[in-house]
């Protein structure tokens, strides 16, 4: 949580006091900037086999914190203890890093981060941005497969009462304010974005409608049976437009089957 005081902002958790400071008046807005350690408070990041290392926007770690204002444990839970608490610090699954400024940057959860072509994407800032586009009441941001790069951004949005969906105009608007391989170049308009009583966002019931309409559509396209492909459908049947094999072309076929769908 973050809680505000004048032209200060202080990151406090459930699980710690203020361990970080940022100051709005000495330096110009800051995209996932949390700022600089707190009085007493000490900042590590560790990697995926716990080893500390030197966190860089390129190569960032998971977020931990020591100090007199961090919680000794969680109560009866030894097991959660064992899995979050290293050395007296608290090992959280943000990603971080250290700028070039020496302030601490967020990337967000581990889980949430979009690896697009060995870019990381952190959505909150494509949802940060799209929300500030006149007529979006809510916008969530998820990962989708790419044929190519991994994965890539898709945004669903959720417009507000009256006003008209533009995919170009949101697409456009973000262009002009991202990064190119950070634009979303799937938009979707939804009745309404996923969020719990407390309004945390539930981006993995996106996920999941989303895999749900992939297999749907893919069990579509599949009218015969798995691998019967053609060249309109396969773009490696259409390059490799080859006499039947026994072992992979469809009998009366006159291209082998590569059983890959090829996604239009």
């Amino acid at each position: 949580a973050k809680q505000l005081l004048g032209p200060m902002e202080q990151t406090i958790t459930t699980d710690s006091g203020c361990s970080c400071i940022l100051d709005f008046n000495a330096m110009p807005d800051k995209k996932n900037c949390i700022g600089k350690p707190s009085c007493h408070a000490e900042f590590v990041f560790f990697d995926e086999q716990g080893n500390a290392i030197d966190a860089t926007e390129e190569t960032p770690g998971f977020l931990a914190c020591r100090g007199t204002m961090n919680m000794k444990g969680y109560y009866h839970e030894p097991q959660l203890n064992q899995e979050i608490m290293r050395d007296d610090y608290i090992c959280t699954k943000d990603l971080a890093y250290v700028g070039e400024d020496g302030l601490i940057y967020m990337l967000g959860r581990k889980d949430d981060v979009i690896i697009t072509g060995g870019n990381k994407v952190a959505p909150d800032e494509i949802e940060e941005i799209a929300g500030g586009f006149e007529g979006i009441a809510d916008c969530a941001c998820i990962p989708v497969p790419h044929p190519l790069l991994g994965a890539e951004p898709k945004l669903f949005v959720e417009m507000e009462n009256g006003a008209a969906f533009d995919e170009q105009g949101i697409y456009e608007y973000l262009q002009g304010k991202l990064e190119a391989y950070k634009v979303p170049k799937l938009i979707e308009q939804i009745d309404k974005i996923p969020r719990t009583y407390n309004g945390k966002l539930q981006r993995k019931k996106l996920i999941e409608a989303e895999k749900e309409k992939a297999e749907t559509n893919r069990h579509r396209k599949a009218k015969k049976s798995p691998g019967n492909c053609s060249p309109e459908d396969c773009m490696f049947c259409f390059m490799l437009w080859l006499p039947p094999l026994p072992s992979l072309s469809h009998p009366g076929n006159q291209w082998m089957s590569c059983r890959l769908p090829y996604q239009r």
